[in-house]
């Protein structure tokens, strides 16, 4: 079946799924992603007469709004500056955390505020004592020039939020993302080396883009989704697959991950 984009092979496969029996929307029914960036929209669209579902794969972090806003806190830090004794943000940085979900969720009353001051009043550059409104954002809006600093500031800030937050999924996403970066923090200072702060950013971008969140599920149970992976020595009466494409199904692994160059591999 030919689709537009991922959002339509999400919507039409609500479709196939109301067509089948329903004796059949249990585990004999399974839902291969060979993009797992689409575990989110499928389970969103999801129709109503499927009761259970059992996810089997992870979902991984930097697809989660927790790395958007890691991202965020780190551009943050890297365009701060010192000018009369007031550390000192760029208005782009400000603007783009305040209306962050997770800020404007916590701290809904003071974003709001601080967001129309500096808009009406078409403020560049804000002082990190304007923005120090409720201990979250005075954490947030604190400037770090060490690489320790930048690590630890980034995990207070995310233990902050996930114990002021009502959303378990967030909250879990968060609690990893925490507990990552402290164990990346660890291993460096078991190294007993000094690094930049560049390097040290570098190094959490590439650890947190390698971790997946584990879905847990009675693999008994419901309609099973899952990767290509987990589909090995596994038989199903339905099977439906998303994005059936060259691009990604079987797609070029292995060109990713070789030292050998795509012309001598083709030779």
């Amino acid at each position: 079946i030919a689709c537009v984009s991922n959002i339509a092979q999400c919507k039409y496969v609500a479709r196939i799924l109301e067509a089948l029996p329903k004796d059949e929307l249990d585990k004999h029914t399974a839902i291969v992603l060979t993009d797992e960036n689409m575990l989110i929209p499928l389970i969103h669209s999801l129709p109503e007469s499927v009761d259970k579902v059992n996810v089997t794969m992870g979902y991984p972090l930097k697809s989660a709004i927790v790395y958007s806003f890691i991202e965020r806190i780190i551009a943050l830090q890297a365009h701060s500056r010192t000018k009369d004794d007031d550390v000192v943000f760029s208005h782009m940085d400000v603007t783009g955390l305040l209306s962050h979900p997770y800020i404007s969720a916590v701290c809904t009353q003071e974003a709001t505020e601080l967001l129309e001051e500096i808009n009406s009043n078409r403020i560049i550059s804000i002082k990190a004592s304007t923005l120090a409104r409720t201990e979250l954002l005075s954490q947030l809006f604190s400037r770090h020039t060490s690489w320790i600093e930048l690590g630890r500031y980034i995990a207070t800030v995310l233990q902050l939020i996930a114990h002021d937050t009502d959303d378990r999924l967030q909250c879990e996403y968060l609690r990893i993302a925490h507990d990552e970066t402290m164990k990346l923090i660890r291993s460096i200072e078991q190294c007993k080396i000094d690094i930049s702060v560049e390097i040290f950013t570098s190094l959490l971008r590439r650890h947190l883009q390698t971790i997946t969140i584990p879905y847990v599920g009675e693999p008994l149970e419901g309609i099973q989704i899952m990767g290509i992976l987990e589909t090995r020595n596994i038989d199903f009466k339905n099977v439906i697959i998303l994005s059936m494409t060259d691009a990604t199904f079987p797609g070029d692994k292995t060109g990713q991950s070789s030292f050998i160059p795509y012309n001598l591999r083709a030779a």
